[in-house]
């Protein structure tokens, strides 16, 4: 026979009958799990914590929640991998440590950590730690930003020169006098 602390820990779901209790199915109730086939072996889900690099997994009707291996490895571009802890795994999550008008290049390195690699967007500079807007007024065609540079860097296109102060100026394509020939249209002259 058992007694009322016995079903407190577990309720029958399924068979036997009112003399042959012991064919009846059983669940374990919330936040307690199974570890043997009686309605006695119901127990309480663990809550101690686990040891660094390891999180508690869940806590089931047939699993008491075992400490689990923490996920590691890289995660995509523009994100790193929170820590595990008490029954949360690891996961990817976005970086933060960029400024406004930036773009993520990699993820946290070490992975762990929220320092993802990024550079200011085609058009901005970095000045003190921001991405701030170019100054530049280039004429559309005549000159561009250049990729990949914190500087405001900048050329001008194949038929154009850079003059000063800063503007592209189109090649001359007139005709040389007799005797004269034109050179290569230098992008820097």
């Amino acid at each position: 026979t058992r007694g009322p602390a016995d079903r407190a820990a577990f309720v029958y779901t399924s068979g036997g009958s009112p003399f042959d209790q012991d064919a009846c199915n059983f669940t374990c109730l919330p936040l307690t799990y199974r570890f043997g086939p009686n309605p006695e072996d119901c127990a309480t889900c663990p809550s101690n914590p686990c040891d660094a690099g390891f999180y508690r997994g869940p806590c089931t009707d047939t699993s008491g929640g075992d400490c689990i291996p923490c996920t590691n490895g890289s995660c995509a571009v523009g994100q790193y991998r929170a820590a595990c802890h008490g029954r949360l795994d690891s996961y990817c999550t976005p970086c933060t440590s960029a400024p406004a008008n930036a773009a993520y290049l990699t993820p946290g390195a070490p992975e762990d950590q929220d320092n993802c690699g990024w550079e200011c967007l085609l058009g901005f500079g970095l000045v003190g730690g921001a991405c701030a807007p170019c100054n530049l007024s280039l004429t559309p065609g005549a000159g561009y930003y250049v990729p990949h540079s914190d500087n405001c860097s900048w050329e001008c296109a194949g038929d154009y020169y850079r003059a000063p102060p800063a503007r592209c100026v189109p090649c001359s394509t007139s005709p040389c006098a007799v005797g004269y020939y034109r050179g290569a249209c230098a992008r820097d002259a």
